[in-house]
């Protein structure tokens, strides 16, 4: 698991042996990172703090720490995504208070395979690199539709927004609907689709819950897979089954920036860090 701390660095732990230390410690003052498959890279977004003027999206190689990529800008990252292999990284940048720039690339910038301008949801990158997928609005304003790319291409659009990819060729979408016209967006329904946009399972999961503005800076939301037939929902600290929507393994620690590392539920706890298994 990778730990990024008021410090200024950023730590990496092996949570069967949290007693040992960190196995590694990179030098860089971030709040959001990303760990690869194999634990060999650290991607890690410069922290949203008034008291740091660094605005850059950092690649690492582990254990040594060093420095493979940095992304740029005048503009403030806002969130990101990136492939388990390092090699494809989405991320959306704050232009003003009511629009964002959303870009998908590798690590040199130069060719983006997508571009676009408005107020929508980050990016998510496939484990593999290949596929990702856009949101255009957020559950408030109904979800309309996810936009499905591979390599660059848009291979189809489905409805609903993105939540989160299960693995290299399944992502889960979420539906909303609402009547009267009047009322607010309610949940409706999850599928899960192939990379193609094509429906191939319909999991009875409840809500969960995803960024959707641009503004948050908060990163407790999203899913980890935990296995071929269960994921987590962060911002709920709990181990869904796919297949019947069943609750696993419920955290005692809701709402905090957590994640699932191997057999154990990771969250901050005082001034460290704990690892709880499930």
């Amino acid at each position: 698991m990778a730990l990024a701390t008021g410090s200024g660095k950023t730590l990496v732990y092996d949570t069967a042996a949290l007693d040992a230390g960190p196995s590694a410690v990179v030098p860089f003052h971030s709040n959001k990172v990303l760990l690869s498959a194999d634990g060999g890279l650290l991607g890690a977004r410069a922290a949203l703090d008034s008291m740091v003027t660094d605005k850059s999206l950092r690649l690492f190689s582990l254990p040594d720490g060093a420095q493979l990529a940095s992304l740029s800008r005048e503009e403030v990252i806002q969130d990101f995504s990136m492939s388990f292999d390092g090699s494809t990284v989405g991320r959306t940048y704050r232009v003003d208070s009511y629009r964002t720039e959303r870009v998908v690339s590798d690590w040199s910038g130069s060719a983006p395979l997508f571009q676009d301008t408005g107020h929508r949801p980050a990016p998510l990158v496939s484990p593999d690199g290949h596929h990702f997928v856009v949101t255009d609005s957020a559950p408030s304003e109904g979800c309309g539709f996810t936009q499905l790319y591979e390599d660059g291409a848009l291979v189809n659009v489905v409805p609903g927004c993105a939540i989160g990819w299960l693995d290299d060729t399944h992502v889960l979408v979420q539906s909303y609907t609402r009547f009267p016209q009047s009322s607010p967006w309610t949940y409706q329904a999850s599928t899960i689709y192939d990379e193609l946009g094509n429906p191939v399972d319909a999991p009875p999961l409840p809500r969960i819950p995803i960024r959707t503005d641009s503004g948050d800076v908060r990163d407790n939301y999203g899913i980890q897979r935990v296995s071929a037939t269960a994921l987590y929902s962060r911002y709920d600290g709990v181990v869904y089954d796919i297949e019947t929507g069943a609750a696993l393994a419920i955290a005692t620690f809701p709402g905090l920036r957590s994640a699932v590392a191997g057999a154990f539920m990771v969250h901050p706890c005082g001034h460290g860090v704990c690892a709880e298994s499930y």
